[in-house]
């Protein structure tokens, strides 16, 4: 068991908290389980636990020069027919499942699988299509709205941290002094992508978490003029009702209606997760199994499989 003061689960453990695991300024009810398995888990630790500083390591990163290209080589490589820019409206389960895009066109199929957040499945689903478990179980997941400001405003960074150029530091944390729960983040992303080194530019990213705080963001302190990009993202959140209420009861969902469920809320939420709980539903359809070669892949994906199958 990990046992720390307060002062340093202030300082420490709920900045390394919020920044590992995205939780939308929920830190302090991420359970103490996952953040141990950050540091503890010999297959999965992303550091090895440092007693005296919890983290001394500095994380060895890289970045796919184009991660758009990845997904669309796959796209042609598969068998699979995509249709871009038609958005379904309308889930309806009976013998066949029916599904209704935006121009009231209806596609009929043998089994459906939803590759997106719980709240789009409900959605979809509609109140008197979504059985009680699937409302119980994928309305547990919470979301909060962050935005994410691509900038290049060297002096908000050293206004609200301590940044070194001369470092090869990637990650930056600010507390409210008043609720150290309440973190915003930043990154140099030209630290650890490889591309953007290359420029001799740095590149900063600036994470603020919930509008429901926005009054207390400094989000307009940023020079507008530095400003490359600002994103919308909706996340969810690793409290610990999460792993209680939802991941438990994902294998009661899977299958039933000839409907399958995947996404990263179904476990953990990284682009990982996400992947690998697409191929598990896939492998569960009859899809070739992925992992042969590759020990940890097969650990962690045989793992999903036993979460999610009933």
């Amino acid at each position: 068991m990990l046992r720390f003061s307060h002062e340093f689960i202030n300082y420490m453990v709920l900045p390394l908290t919020a920044l590992f695991f995205g939780t939308g300024n929920q830190t302090p009810s991420v359970s103490s389980a996952i953040v141990a398995r950050v540091f503890l888990d010999p297959d999965l630790r992303l550091f090895d636990y440092d007693p005296f500083c919890l983290l001394s390591q500095t994380p060895q990163m890289f970045a796919f020069p184009n991660l758009e290209s990845i997904y669309s080589t796959i796209l042609e490589k598969s068998k699979c027919k995509t249709f871009f820019g038609r958005s379904v409206e309308q889930v309806i389960r009976g013998s066949k499942i029916s599904l209704v895009d935006q121009t009231g066109v209806l596609e009929e199929f043998d089994e459906v699988v939803f590759a997106c957040d719980a709240e789009t499945c409900l959605r979809l689903l509609g109140k008197n299509g979504a059985s009680f478990m699937e409302r119980k179980v994928l309305g547990n997941v919470k979301y909060y709205d962050d935005i994410t400001v691509t900038h290049e405003d060297f002096d908000y960074m050293q206004k609200y941290y301590d940044i070194d150029l001369s470092r090869d530091d990637q990650y930056f944390v600010k507390i409210d002094p008043h609720e150290p729960e309440k973190i915003d983040m930043s990154f140099n992303l030209s630290n650890y992508q490889p591309q953007l080194k290359k420029l001799g530019r740095n590149v900063f990213q600036t994470i603020f978490l919930d509008n429901k705080r926005a009054h207390l963001w400094t989000r307009n302190e940023i020079d507008k003029e530095k400003i490359l990009l600002e994103k919308w993202w909706h996340q969810m959140a690793h409290t610990w009702k999460h792993f209680a209420f939802t991941v438990p009861y994902m294998r009661f969902l899977q299958g039933k209606k000839n409907t399958w469920f995947c996404g990263s809320y179904t476990l953990f939420n990284t682009h990982e997760m996400a992947v690998i709980s697409g191929l598990a539903v896939a492998v569960r359809l009859g899809a070739e199994y992925p992992f042969t070669h590759d020990q940890l892949a097969t650990k962690q994906f045989d793992q999903d499989l036993k979460i999610q199958k009933d």
